[in-house]
């Protein structure tokens, strides 16, 4: 025999009910929570990534100008310099293309280099989108 009352056993029961519901809110939340971090992340990635590129498709417009005005000034070289150490550019195509405008700025082919700005814009377009999402 209890003496327990029935009172006391509502009681119990009502706490315990009300933890697990506790217990199983704070999950959901925690989980959305975390869930909406990892996407803020991932926008902010995509931010960043496309912030780089538009920096280097202003260097690019930049010494593609600075070209056409005088090639022979050589004003140029510095933009080579900062789209050569650009980390969203190792090893890409774009990098390629670049270093063979620079080679052919060296044999005084300027006619050739002009040419080669429009490919050059292609091929960062495309390689933007690939770079933008990768690995996010």
């Amino acid at each position: 025999p209890s003496k327990a009352s029935n009172d006391g056993w509502l009681s119990f029961i009502g706490s315990i009910t009300g933890s697990f519901i506790a217990v199983f809110s704070s999950v959901v939340v925690m989980y959305i929570n975390r869930k909406e971090m990892i996407k803020m992340q991932k926008n902010q990635i995509r931010e960043k990534r496309t912030g780089e590129i538009a920096s280097v498709r202003e260097k690019l417009l930049e010494m593609f100008q600075l070209l056409e005005i005088d090639p022979n000034d050589k004003l140029y070289r510095p933009n080579f310099l900062v789209l050569k150490c650009s980390p969203c550019l190792r090893g890409s195509k774009v990098l390629e293309q670049i270093n063979i405008v620079e080679e052919l700025l060296q044999q005084g082919r300027f006619d050739e280099v002009l040419k080669k700005q429009e490919s050059i814009n292609k091929l960062l377009n495309i390689y933007e989108d690939e770079y933008v999402n990768r690995d996010i």
